[in-house]
């Protein structure tokens, strides 16, 4: 057998450097308690892309002042939405529940920032866990691109898929969470 022409896929692949996402616990960024607009500038920002305004000077060099989040907060709507419902749920600031269209604040942050998508639900009939393995592997080995998901742990916000074990039965990232470790479990209580 030509060797040459055997391609043997890596079992384990991880993207170093994506930015870890969390809720705003100080440091050089401005302030991110959304999960999807902060997702979606930590994997911009690991691409070396930016936008929004890039013309501010901060106080101090050590700072890392944009406006990316502002700017993907503002383009899929989130900046100007909140759910209120009687008493209070966990989802009223869900990016899922702000329209009757799902994938629709998605196309217009991905439209801002001029990037392709591929948007998925669970209840699509092609979308099943072995789609989405395949989709999320090969976005990573082949793109070199993280992978934005929802509820993959805890409660159902976006997190970052930045690898993989065992071709993809194992998924590594960053979830926004996952400094909170009573809210991995919300859905239990």
């Amino acid at each position: 057998m030509d060797k040459s022409k055997t391609h043997v896929k890596a079992a384990r692949i991880v993207l170093e450097g994506v930015p870890k996402i969390n809720f705003y616990d100080g440091g050089k960024r401005c302030p991110e308690d959304f999960p999807f607009p902060s997702s979606l500038r930590a994997c911009l920002e690991y691409m070396g892309e930016s936008y929004g305004c890039d013309h501010l000077t901060t106080p101090q060099p050590t700072w890392q002042l944009c406006c990316t989040y502002a700017y993907i907060m503002s383009a899929c709507g989130y900046a100007f939405w909140l759910a209120w419902k009687p008493g209070w749920h966990m989802d009223n600031n869900s990016i899922l529940s702000m329209s009757a269209d799902t994938a629709e604040p998605f196309r217009h942050a991905f439209k801002a920032i001029g990037h392709e998508h591929e948007f998925n639900l669970k209840d699509e009939k092609r979308v099943n866990e072995a789609y989405f393995r395949r989709r999320t592997t090969e976005s990573i080995r082949d793109k070199g691109r993280p992978v934005l998901a929802f509820g993959v742990i805890g409660p159902p916000e976006c997190c970052i898929i930045t690898g993989y074990d065992e071709h993809g039965d194992v998924l590594l990232g960053w979830n926004f969470c996952q400094d909170f470790p009573e809210s991995i479990y919300l859905d239990r209580l």
